[in-house]
C-alpha cells in the first residue's frame, strides 16, 4: 500500500512540474508577443 502512495505522490509531483513548465512557456510566449507588439508600434506601416 505504501508503494502505491509513493507512486501517487511521484506522479503528482511530475504533473505539478509539467504544469509549472507550461506556465513558464506561456509566460515567455506572452512576453515575446507583448515585446513584438511594442516594437510594431514604432514601425511605420
Amino acid at each position: 500500500v505504501a508503494a502505491i502512495k509513493e507512486q501517487d505522490k511521484f506522479q503528482r509531483e511530475i504533473r505539478e512540474e509539467q504544469e509549472q513548465r507550461r506556465r513558464i512557456e506561456e509566460d515567455k510566449v506572452r512576453r515575446k508577443v507583448a515585446f513584438q507588439n511594442r516594437l510594431a508600434q514604432f514601425q511605420p506601416t
